[in-house]
Order: structure tokens, then sequence, then C-alpha cells
């Protein structure tokens, strides 16, 4: 805080498999950030959806620009390789790890890299300073292996230390020299028409899903086929051609 912005914090919270809730405790975490004037927070549970955010984390940044919200922080679940949905609805994606996290090969095979602007190796103190920078120098070799979005501005990778409060500054300098590099090229534009068309699609295959699911029909043969496999242990591969059927027959009448 203390450089002029409004800012507001998106918490996604983890939901548990079995019994769909979220503890949405995020807020509890943030006692210094939450007394301040000009912040909001908001935490929710993710629920069933993958990519490290929930289903209405879009909208809820839409409201918070409404609102007068500069700086919006989307905090989102751990995520792995392929759950990178939260980088199609930011302009900047910090990915944060631990010191010892992974090495270079490790690296490589996390997709989310391919996503990430800013990589920040935390807990970059006391005795796990020197792994912080080993870990960091793991990092920015494995980073030159992947092609950058954006071939002017490259990914860097820093350290920092919330118990000592530092690198905090380096990282607010790169956000904003990032900032500016999109308005300068007029990537920023691209970015965000590209992050609607990626939710319209989404939600189009959402819409439709739905609309075939509330086909009284088309459910009573779900939930006959589920019983059929739990029941009679029929293969799920053949309980889906069944469905297969069923669809094309609809598509051709």
């Amino acid at each position: 805080m203390g450089k002029g912005h409004r800012l507001a914090v998106l918490a996604v919270d983890p939901s548990s498999p079995l019994f769909k809730g979220s503890i949405l405790g995020d807020k509890t975490r943030m006692h210094q950030l939450s007394q301040e004037g000009e912040v909001y927070i908001r935490p929710s549970s993710a629920g069933a959806i993958l990519g490290g955010v929930s289903k209405g984390t879009k909208e809820a940044i839409f409201l918070c620009e409404a609102a007068g919200y500069d700086t919006i922080l989307v905090e989102t679940v751990g995520v792995g390789q392929s759950e990178a949905w939260a980088s199609m609805m930011t302009d900047f994606t910090l990915l944060l790890i631990q010191p010892g996290a992974g090495d270079e090969i490790q690296g490589i095979k996390r997709g989310i890299l391919e996503m990430a602007d800013l990589i920040i190796v935390n807990k970059a103190d006391g005795e796990q300073n020197d792994l912080a920078l080993k870990t960091a120098r793991a990092y920015a070799q494995a980073m030159t292996l992947f092609q950058p979005r954006y071939e002017a501005f490259k990914t860097s990778v820093l350290t920092a230390s919330s118990l000592e409060e530092k690198g905090f500054d380096a990282i607010y300098r790169f956000a904003v020299e990032f900032h500016a590099f999109l308005l300068k090229e007029t990537w920023l534009e691209k970015v965000r028409a590209d992050q609607e068309v990626f939710w319209f699609d989404a939600n189009v295959r959402e819409r439709i899903m739905q609309a075939v699911m509330h086909r009284l029909d088309f459910s009573a043969m779900v939930t006959t086929l589920r019983d059929r496999i739990q029941q009679e242990h029929t293969p799920s591969f053949l309980a889906l051609y069944e469905i297969d059927r069923l669809i094309q027959n609809r598509l051709d009448t």
C-alpha cells in the first residue's frame, strides 16, 4: 500500500471434493491489509471449477473495476500443469513458488510457467535464503527454454520475503513496467479482447451442456446409465456410446 491505488483482492479458496465446502479464511491472514480503507477483500469458493479460480471471478473483476478499484489481485488456489484459467482473466500473471520447489527439469514440466509474466521465490530469508537463490537461478535457467509470450518483455525471476519485507518494491516496479509495456505496444487491448473471447467460448460450452442435461429424456438416460455402471458393472465407454447415439439421433431430427 502507500502507492495511491485502490486495491481489490479476490481470493479463491479450494473446495472439498467430498463435502464441497471451503474454509474461506484468506482474509484472516491479511491483518494489515484488511485494515486499509481503500482495500476490498473478497474470499470465494472454487467449487467444481478447475484452473485456480471460481465461477464468478470474472464477473467479480468487472464489478470491482466498476466500483473504482484500479488494481485487482486474483489470488488463486494452487494450480498445476494445465490449470491456467487465471491467466485468461488477468493482464499480469505472477507465479509464487517456495525455495526448493523444483529444479530445471521439474520446471519444464510445469505448464503454468508458460503463462507466468513474473516468478517469485518467496521465503527468501534466514536459513532458506541460499536455497531460495538457488531455486531462482534454476527457474531462470528453465525459462530460457520457453518461448516468451512477448518478445520484447522477458519473464523475470525474483526473490522476496514476507518475514523480512524485502523484494516487494522490485515486484511493484516490474508490474508497473509490464503494464506500461502493454499500453505502449497496444498489447493490452488485444489481451483484454482475447480474455473476453476465451470466457465467451467457455460459457457457451457450459450453457450448451446445461441445455442438453435439462432435457427430460436425456437426464433420464444419464441416470439409467449411471445405475448400470454402478450396479451392473457396465463399462463407462459403453455407456458413453449410448450417450453418443442419443445425441446423434437428436441432431439428425
